[in-house]
């Protein structure tokens, strides 16, 4: 079997690592509410894990764990045409300094997905 090559072990290793983080969090608190869950995907083991193992994460969370009254208030439309609507939910969820991450634009991005998903009965 060939040996992987070495500029794809340190990305395998950060959402290897992340992932066990997730879980271990996820296994200490196994019913979190929804706004956990978003907390949780701005944890820096969640940003160590990549931007897209948490939008995965943040997903399966969402999913699982106890509503979140309000959570799904101002989330914006998918095409962004609302640029108001859309600083006013990442200011809502993206808090102090991570308010200019796009890490934490792009787990708002899929709770706002989610929302719109449930309220379509999806």
């Amino acid at each position: 079997m060939p040996a992987l090559p070495k500029r794809y072990l340190r990305p395998l290793l950060a959402a290897t690592l992340g992932l066990l983080a997730i879980a271990t969090a996820r296994a200490e608190d196994p019913a979190p509410d929804q706004a956990s869950c978003i907390t949780r995907g701005l944890e820096p083991d969640s940003r160590l894990a990549g931007t897209a193992t948490a939008r995965l994460a943040l997903r399966s969370c969402l999913a699982t764990a106890t509503p979140s009254p309000g959570l799904c208030a101002g989330a914006p439309a998918p095409d962004g045409s609302d640029v108001t609507g859309l600083e006013a939910w990442y200011i809502k969820g993206c808090p102090g300094k991570s308010l200019t991450s796009d890490h934490c634009h792009q787990l708002m991005d899929e709770v706002a997905a989610y929302c719109r998903e449930t309220a379509a009965g999806g």
